[in-house]
């Protein structure tokens, strides 16, 4: 059997698997309400983009989850969502849970006041809480070696397969291994639309993270080109039909989610070549 049936057979058994999530009511992505917000975070800053958030404690499929909670856009929340999915795809735990909450308002307004925006939190994304330290920035001798780290080669893979510009210190996490979170400017950005979306699908956007290719020696840029490769291969059986949920959930429009899969469609079949092009533009 010829890459292209095969490709063929695998997409059909995907949309198979689709179907019967359907038959079934099997969510792809969790949604729970929180139950009580404990305390802010973070403060409005003079940014346009920034966010609210605080912890809290919320109900997912009858767990209660201790979480970080914030207000986010359709956009940048199909963003979250679709990222921490992609993460799944590869075989990638350290993205931190993801989890769709409603019905925070009130609860939120009574915890900072009335300075509060708290119908901005009417729903929003929540992550599994971690008690860990933010990732730090490290000396020369750091940087040398976080060049060789597995994990680290599967970051800048990562972030290349979402079009990821915001890897920066605040949001990865250093606990027993690397987590990491905060994905709403991905997929080219927080405002895109599906024609912007479709137009970038090849354009591979500089990262904060790709500073550590500079450190890469021969063997460092040969496993991550590895993970790479394992990554495309694994990403045929990719389902993007699972992402038409975030037209049912009130996210996305159809256009969009079609955009949105095209997108991925495209940069996991050339996750390889698109991998080698922010090898060679960090090394020149």
């Amino acid at each position: 059997m010829g890459d292209f049936a095969l490709m063929r057979l695998f997409r059909v058994l995907a949309r198979f698997r689709t179907s019967l999530k359907r038959v079934f009511r099997l969510r792809t992505f969790k949604t729970g309400r929180v139950i009580e917000a404990q305390a802010v975070l973070q403060e409005r800053d003079h940014r346009a983009d920034s966010t609210w958030s605080v912890t809290a404690e919320a109900v997912v499929d009858g767990e209660l989850v201790h979480c970080v909670f914030k207000a986010v856009e359709s956009h940048r929340l199909a963003n979250e969502l679709a990222a921490w999915w992609l993460a799944r795809q590869v075989g990638m735990q350290l993205v931190v849970q993801a989890m769709l909450l409603d019905d925070a308002d009130s609860l939120v307004g009574s915890v900072a006041g009335p300075r509060y925006p708290s119908a901005k939190f009417r729903r929003g994304l929540g992550t599994r809480f971690h008690d860990a330290a933010v990732f730090t920035k490290p000396d020369y001798e750091g940087l040398l070696d976080l060049a060789t780290h597995p994990e680290v080669h599967k970051i800048i893979v990562f972030d290349v397969l979402i079009a990821n510009t915001d890897r920066v210190d605040k949001n990865l996490l250093r606990a027993d291994s690397f987590v990491v979170f905060d994905h709403d400017k991905a997929f080219t950005g927080q405002a895109w639309t599906a024609c912007s979306l479709r137009e970038a699908a090849a354009v591979t956007p500089n990262s904060h993270f790709e500073q550590y290719l500079q450190f890469a020696g021969p063997n460092a840029i040969a496993a991550i080109l590895k993970v790479a490769a394992d990554w495309q291969k694994r990403l045929v059986w990719l389902d993007v039909a699972e992402l038409d949920e975030l037209v049912t959930l009130d996210i996305l429009t159809p256009d969009d989610a079609e955009a949105l899969k095209e997108f991925i469609l495209k940069r996991a079949g050339s996750l390889k070549t698109m991998v080698q092009g922010v090898i060679d533009r960090n090394r020149e």
